[in-house]
């Protein structure tokens, strides 16, 4: 108190005319006026639909906010499709789903609980049905959620900031926005500065991932090997008895739409630690068929196939390469089926899950 008291004394003293004052609060707010020009411009939070040279790139630090920003604001309503997913379906190139105009709302760790919101948040915007729901299902999805994780990924305080009065102009009325974000994208997207860590979006939603030195995979690989696992051990993992009821709700609610459900390829080591270090063995079986009960079938990619068990199409344990991802994207729409290995996908019903799950079984024994 007594600083500002002397600050205030100090200028009062000196008498500065009162016409500076004006001319400093002018030129503040000036400046504060280009921060918020230029964070429009450069737009690193997907709030306007405009594409330049120098917003390419776009940062991905917030997916949940930043899709539900891009489906809201964009002037793209011809959507008739939605995949929903963990950060493994983020790799897939939404255009690779041949005969679909599809919006890929897939982001880091998504749970189940979570589908609802996001789907009926872009009907609500699209104004209109979907004609197709792809659900990328991870069996991680089928354990409890902490509290820690309902709260942080509900879908309402995404969906609400998004549809605030006036939110495109608080969060560009930022000085922070334009030093942390803004600058780095026009950097960025310029080529003068690496692109963001190892994988970022461009502006039409498509993302890439750099590829990994063999070093840097075998570290990631053994690190997250061992995460997963342990976070579906007897301590951290509860089976999710209220999952069908989520399930059910989403396919009762969306008549309308097909259903199409894939399980995310994770490497065939990390599937054998699962079922054998971490015991999950009737958990994960419960898990399928519980999804073919309600669906009627899923592709399953989650097996010990050419895929899967090499890992140079891996850039650590669970994530696979965007141009490897698109293989499934074009066996679940039968495009281009000579390409894709034939041990890669089988649509699974309630004809052939037992016999498929006795041969998996073996597999993983065995491997």
């Amino acid at each position: 108190m007594f600083k500002i008291t002397m600050l205030i004394h100090n200028i009062l003293s000196k008498r500065i005319d009162f016409k500076v004052w004006i001319i400093l609060g002018f030129l503040s707010n000036m400046f504060m006026i280009g921060v918020l020009c230029f964070n429009i411009f450069i737009d690193p939070y997907l709030l306007f639909s405009h594409n330049t040279r120098f917003n390419i790139l776009s940062y991905g630090s917030n997916e949940r906010q930043e899709k539900t920003n891009r489906i809201y604001f964009n002037n793209n309503k011809d959507y008739n499709a939605i995949l929903l997913g963990s950060s493994r379906a983020t790799f897939v190139n939404q255009y690779e789903f041949k005969g679909m105009r599809l919006y890929n709302y897939a982001v880091s760790s998504m749970m189940p609980f979570e589908y609802k919101f996001y789907i009926d948040f872009m009907k609500q915007s699209l104004n209109k049905d979907l004609d197709y729901i792809i659900l990328q299902i991870d069996f991680f999805g089928s354990n409890v959620p902490s509290e820690k994780i309902l709260k942080e990924q509900d879908p309402v305080q995404f969906i609400n900031t998004t549809t605030q009065p006036f939110y495109r102009l608080r969060a560009y009325f930022s000085l922070q926005t334009f030093k942390k974000y803004s600058l780095v994208v026009l950097k960025e997207s310029l080529g003068f500065t690496q692109p963001f860590y190892h994988s970022y979006y461009f502006r039409n939603n498509v993302k890439i991932r750099k590829k990994a030195t063999e070093e840097q995979r075998a570290k990631d690989f053994n690190f997250h090997l061992k995460r997963h696992t342990k976070e579906l051990s007897d301590s951290y993992y509860k089976f999710n008895e209220n999952l069908i009821m989520i399930l059910q709700t989403i396919k009762q609610e969306n008549k309308n739409s097909q259903f199409i459900v894939y399980t995310s390829p994770i490497t065939a080591n990390l599937l054998a630690s699962i079922i054998r270090n971490a015991n999950r063995w009737e958990e994960y079986k419960q898990w399928l068929k519980m999804h073919i009960e309600v669906f009627g079938s899923v592709w399953q990619f989650m097996g010990i196939n050419s895929i899967t068990t090499n890992l140079n199409n891996y850039p650590d344990d669970d994530h696979l390469y965007p141009e490897i991802c698109t293989l499934m994207a074009h066996k679940i729409t039968n495009y281009q089926i000579d390409k894709i290995p034939q041990d890669f996908g089988i649509l699974l019903t309630k004809d052939n899950i037992d016999e498929y799950l006795e041969n998996l079984a073996d597999e993983i024994a065995k491997y």
